[in-house]
């Protein structure tokens, strides 16, 4: 299940191409539910990028541990500077790596945002039941991504395909189109508890629970 995708040739440019492609609508997708988390012991986030949503999540949540995964050494350099701003190196372990590197254990909090669109259907269902063991009891998986149905338009499809096209060609993506979510989170036992479109239904936000 190894993704060589990295993406540390966008690292400095990757927030503000973030905001002007989608005009805070990102941010906002994956802060909406915040006020919906109870006290956190430990969080992962998966694919965290920059650490934007890191830096929310520690502002926002009371959280004592987070456990920060992502693949692209420079997607990491740039979320650890912006904790260290902050002072609160001690309340996260920083993984450089894939899916195989993040440490066993339970997790109140798993954050998946813009991060299982890299993967091919198949390998969203192996680590999606591999991670349903290691959500707690009352945890909460909080997903966002694209997304795209029988209902949403030709420049929306071909707005995506373009994004595909994209990483494709800059940061060695190997997949081309996004996954059905709602039926992989569906099929692997998941229990959806609240969801939110924005952007015209382009992105969506859910809770999930085991």
């Amino acid at each position: 299940m190894k993704n060589k995708t990295d993406f540390s040739s966008l690292s400095s440019i990757y927030d503000v191409l973030g905001l002007l492609m989608f005009q805070g609508s990102l941010h906002s997708s994956q802060v909406y539910f915040f006020d919906k988390m109870p006290k956190i012991k430990k969080a992962l986030i998966l694919g965290g990028g920059t650490g934007k949503f890191l830096v929310d999540l520690l502002n926002s949540v009371l959280v004592e541990k987070v456990i920060y995964v992502d693949i692209s050494p420079g997607m990491i350099a740039k979320a650890k500077d912006k904790v260290r701003k902050l002072k609160l190196e001690n309340k996260v372990e920083f993984i450089c790596g894939g899916f195989e590197s993040i440490p066993v254990g339970q997790y109140d909090l798993i954050c998946t945002h813009y991060f299982l669109d890299c993967f091919e259907e198949e390998h969203i269902v192996e680590m999606l039941q591999v991670l349903k063991k290691s959500l707690s009891e009352n945890g909460v998986w909080h997903f966002t991504d694209f997304y795209l149905d029988s209902g949403s338009s030709f420049l929306r499809k071909k707005f995506v395909a373009f994004l595909y096209f994209f990483f494709r060609t800059s940061c060695g993506l190997k997949v081309d189109k996004l996954a059905n979510f709602k039926k992989v989170f569906k099929n692997t036992g998941f229990k959806r508890i609240e969801e939110k479109y924005f952007r015209r239904r382009l992105l969506r936000t859910a809770l999930y629970k085991n």
